[in-house]
């Protein structure tokens, strides 16, 4: 992690490489940035030849997201309405089809 000044309030800013995202998020860098490509996370900032996250702007966003948990229960819940489906309409077999 990197300190930059932010001139107008002379205040040190954290900013993160891609490698300290990578870490925090338990990814690889090029999942990284396919997310940036996606529009999946944070944008990060430009800094002459050099691309960073604010710390702070990546941490509040990591705090939006989903937990674990709470994906895992999304998908629970999303495959048992699947299976809760009338299966004659599964793959197009619907009741009213007539051979």
């Amino acid at each position: 992690m990197s300190k930059h000044i932010n001139s107008q309030i002379d205040t040190p800013i954290d900013l993160l490489t891609v490698n300290d995202v990578a870490k925090r998020m338990k990814l690889s860098t090029r999942s990284i940035w396919r997310l940036v490509d996606a529009g999946s996370i944070v944008s990060p900032i430009k800094i002459g030849g050099s691309i960073r996250w604010r710390s702070t702007d990546f941490n509040y966003w990591l705090a939006s997201q989903p937990s674990e948990e709470k994906r895992t229960q999304k998908k629970l819940l999303e495959n048992q309405m699947i299976d809760r489906r009338d299966p004659d309409t599964i793959e197009g077999r619907g009741s009213h089809d007539v051979e």
